[in-house]
Order: structure tokens, then C-alpha cells, then sequence
């Protein structure tokens, strides 16, 4: 039902330019039922029904990933992850209507920003997260302490280059469950344009590092995962 729903926001969304809020109700009310009689099948449809409706209330991950032109199973499977594993950002949700039928459908956006971290640092953990990027080498930059505060109030225009960007996505996503930035820095960071991807060539975009954060990168060495892990147990809780 993904790739379904994918093809058909390709087609309305992209293609013909039709509301997100006016696909995702259309696409819901579309698969509401199925012929089959047996309990199984119906179970499987509702189970079916509940991960689509549950999906398409999260524009934020579905602009991401139905973006693309063709979606593979590794990107299913990556975003039905990260669907499972992580809490909406409250302001990227869909609100909800009853149906008549009783079932929940989308219906007005509510937006929200996620163009500054809205950083919370504790006293200290600044100079300690710039010890933490040159210590693991996250940018093949050395940083300094203006240099991470340029960063973080997204007032800079020097943009880092990342030298492993799954390294990259696991350091800023501890600091986002420190509660030291919000949980949509992917977004930050691509709408402010910060970080260029290891490769050079582009700018790292929320996607690429969502994918980066969960997927099992065997180019990212194990030993270099728990050295980072090590040092960012050095920093200070948020009291």
C-alpha cells in the first residue's frame, strides 16, 4: 500500500499539483475496504489501513521520501522504520476527523517551523561538543567554539563538509534526545543549507541523513561508531 500511495502522490501531488491534505484523505477513503469475507484477510487489510493512515499524518517524512521519482523496497523499509522508531514532531501533523464510518481521516495542516534548532545547551556542553567533532573528525573541518555557535543559531554562511555522514547523523541525533536541539534537525539543516555531504558534490538534505541515521552503513566502521558513542556519553544531561 506504500508503493501504491507513493505512485499516487507522484501523479496528484507532484505531477497536477493537488493539496496533500486533499491526496491523503482521497487515498484513505479509496482503500477504505476489500472483498475479502475471511477474518484473516480483514485483519490484514485494517493492520494494512492503520500503517498507511498513520504514515500520511506525518507529511514531514512523506515529502521526504515520495519525493522521488522511484521508491525502492530499502526505502520503504527505511521510512516505515523511522515511522515506527520516532515521535512526530508535533507541528507536522495532520489534525483528524471522524468519518461516518468511524474511521480517522486527515484533514487540515497544521504547519509549524524547522528553520533553527531551537538549541538548550547546559552550561559547558558548547565547548564539549566542539571537542567531540574534531575528536571523532565529523567534518573535515576543525571547528572552534564560534564556529558551532554560528552553526547552531543557523547565522553562518561557512558550511561544513561531513566526513562520514551516518557518523554525522548519529551525533546530532543524540544531541536531539539530549533534548539539546529539536527533534526535525534533519530539516534544519537542509532548509539552511549547513552540511555537504561526504561526497563533496551535494548538500545534505533531510532524507540523506535519515537514511544515513538507520540504515547499517558497512562503510562506517564499528570501531568509529563506539569511539563517538564514547564521547558523547562526556555530555551533560539537560536538568
Amino acid at each position: 500500500m506504500v508503493r501504491e500511495a507513493h505512485e499516487t502522490y507522484v501523479a496528484e501531488v507532484i505531477n497536477f499539483g493537488k493539496r496533500y491534505e486533499r491526496f491523503a484523505e482521497d487515498f484513505l477513503n479509496s482503500n477504505l475496504h476489500h472483498d475479502a469475507e475471511d477474518a484473516l484477510s480483514k485483519n490484514q487489510h485494517a493492520k494494512n489501513f492503520a500503517i498507511i493512515k498513520g504514515l500520511l499524518l506525518r507529511k514531514e517524512l512523506v515529502q521526504k521520501y515520495f519525493v522521488a521519482s522511484d521508491l525502492s523496497n530499502e526505502d520503504i523499509k527505511h521510512l516505515l522504520n523511522i515511522h515506527d522508531t520516532t515521535t512526530p514532531p508535533s507541528l507536522s501533523v495532520l489534525s483528524i476527523n471522524e468519518t461516518d464510518s468511524g474511521h480517522s481521516l486527515p484533514a487540515i495542516i497544521v504547519s509549524g517551523s524547522t528553520s533553527d534548532f531551537k538549541p538548550n545547551f547546559p552550561d559547558g556542553a558548547i565547548d564539549l561538543i566542539v571537542h567531540c567533532v574534531n575528536e571523532a573528525s565529523l567534518f573535515k573541518e576543525k571547528v572552534n567554539l564560534q564556529d558551532m555557535q554560528s552553526f547552531f543559531s543557523c547565522a553562518t554562511d561557512k558550511k561544513l563538509t561531513s566526513s562520514n555522514n551516518r557518523l554525522v547523523a548519529m551525533f546530532f541525533d543524540d544531541l536531539a534526545s539530549k533534548c539539546y536541539i529539536t527533534d526535525v534537525w534533519q530539516n534544519v539543516i537542509e532548509q539552511n543549507q549547513l552540511v555537504i555531504s561526504s561526497s563533496g558534490k551535494k548538500l545534505l538534505t533531510a532524507k540523506d541523513l535519515s537514511s544515513a541515521l538507520y540504515q547499517n552503513n558497512e562503510k562506517t566502521s564499528k570501531s568509529k561508531e563506539k569511539a563517538l558513542a564514547k564521547l558523547l556519553e562526556t555530555l551533560p544531561n539537560v536538568d
